[in-house]
């Protein structure tokens, strides 16, 4: 049992920092669109002028564009930029720090998968150990040397050994199910 190489996750399957994201696009459109909201729109409108035949031979075409803008809003439309402004700050800075959080827990997640990984291959290695006493105390017990209590001793410890093993892979799959909660992924 080893680690499998995570490789670089697609930041939209975190489920964290996609509508962190997501709010700080929609704070940028609001900052911007805000900036539009006292033009009045108005279709431009095209008229011939008076007396001409415009369909004769003469190109008497004049177009009038009229647009309409308060130049005394009292404030509104810079308060409402630095309002938008504000709230795309807030949003960036909300995004700055769950992705710091996610950042911290994925290392300590890193560093109890690496302390997990170190117990299986020693329980691995006490086990193998353990295993080869039992064998040892078996045939030891067949050529009269020892004891059925001490055989049934070395048995009984082989058998933690394993139960061992068994709570360090366990330790270890629990660490790597929380890294990909925590990256967003999903178990196959």
């Amino acid at each position: 049992m080893g680690i499998e190489p995570i490789g670089k996750e697609n930041p939209w399957h975190k489920p964290t920092i996609a509508p962190a994201w997501f709010a700080v696009a929609w704070k940028l459109f609001d900052r911007l669109s805000s900036r539009r909201i006292f033009v009045k729109r108005q279709k431009p409108t095209a008229e011939t002028i008076p007396g001409e035949r415009p369909h004769k031979g003469k190109r008497s075409h004049s177009a009038r564009v009229a647009l309409s803008y308060d130049l005394f809003d009292a404030g509104k439309r810079r308060a409402l930029v630095h309002e938008r402004r504000d709230e795309v700050s807030e949003a960036e800075e909300n995004l700055r720090r769950i992705q710091d959080e996610i950042e911290v827990r994925v290392k300590m997640i890193y560093n109890r998968l690496e302390v997990t990984r170190a117990m299986v291959e020693v329980r691995r290695e006490y086990l193998a150990a353990k295993q080869e006493n039992a064998c040892l105390a078996e045939d030891q017990f067949k050529q009269g040397i020892t004891l059925a209590s001490q055989r049934d001793s070395s048995r009984a410890q082989a058998v933690k050994a394993r139960a061992g093993l068994l709570d360090a892979s366990l330790a270890y799959l629990l660490a790597q199910d929380d890294l990909n909660r925590t990256l967003g992924s999903t178990a196959p």
